[in-house]
């Protein structure tokens, strides 16, 4: 019997947040919006991983083979789980959703879609003032129809591909917009993150100018000129340096793998 992989990664996707929010969780921070942020990035720096070895191997590049890369890490995690069940009950107990952070991520969204679509217009329309983006489009494709994995850049090409062949009810080209707005959202979002832990107290307004600031600055700059990967990279940066700041005063070395995943999607 034949299945489909798409829907069976969007299961194995889910199962790793999961078991990544649990585990984070466990850690003095039981904030559930920054956990997941954080997995979300160390999944792509994970898999990014697995396609940077793929390309230097000559392993195909099919979905198949990037379930089976994700199943070996959830099977790990799944593991530690099973061993530490009792701590993770207790922390999940604990866990609760900081309405500053839930604001951050609502209005840099917002803002996205706003600056998104304030430049591609509402149909989409692919525009940029250099010819990166076309060059970046023509990996993200190409290897989806060859099988080959991209070894320069890996996490945007796969991530990308991801998207835009999982999401067939729109033309290529507008998937690749729309992608490309989520990453600028992604961006600036983990701008603020790391403003929220250094000022726990911040206000909501001077968070919202503080987006508007990021969001319709550099952010939109890298977007117009299609600067797409910059932008995932900035992700990772301020994303890495919230952690670092979050977990300073751990005396847990395990957290830091969290934190080399993170410096590992800014190489890659």
């Amino acid at each position: 019997m034949n299945f489909n992989p798409f829907p069976i990664y969007g299961l194995l996707f889910v199962a790793y947040l999961v078991l990544f929010v649990s585990i984070k969780l466990t850690r003095p921070t039981k904030e559930i919006l920054s956990s997941i942020h954080f997995g979300l990035l160390s999944l792509f720096a994970l898999q990014g991983l697995a396609s940077l070895t793929f390309g230097m191997t000559g392993i195909a590049l099919s979905q198949k083979n990037i379930n089976l890369a994700l199943l070996i890490p959830i099977l790990l995690m799944a593991t530690w789980c099973y061993q530490y069940r009792q701590k993770i009950q207790s922390s999940i107990s604990q866990a609760y959703i900081d309405q500053r952070i839930f604001f951050v991520y609502l209005a840099c969204a917002l803002l996205a879609i706003t600056a998104g679509l304030l430049f591609f217009t509402t149909d989409l329309i692919p525009s940029s003032m250099t010819g990166d983006p076309a060059r970046h489009f023509m990996h993200i494709i190409n290897p989806a129809e060859t099988g080959e994995a991209p070894t320069h850049k890996p996490i945007y090409y796969l991530w990308a591909g991801l998207f835009i062949h999982a999401l067939p009810a729109l033309q290529n080209d507008q998937l690749f917009v729309l992608f490309n707005i989520f990453v600028l959202g992604l961006s600036t979002s983990s701008c603020l993150l790391i403003l929220l832990k250094i000022f726990p107290l911040i206000g909501r307004l001077p968070i919202f100018t503080a987006a508007m600031l990021v969001n319709f600055g550099y952010a939109l700059f890298a977007l117009h000129f299609g600067y797409y990967t910059l932008l995932l990279s900035s992700a990772y940066l301020f994303s890495m340096l919230a952690a670092l700041v979050e977990y300073k005063n751990s005396q847990d070395e395990k957290i830091y793998w969290l934190i080399t995943l993170l410096a590992i999607g800014i190489v890659l």
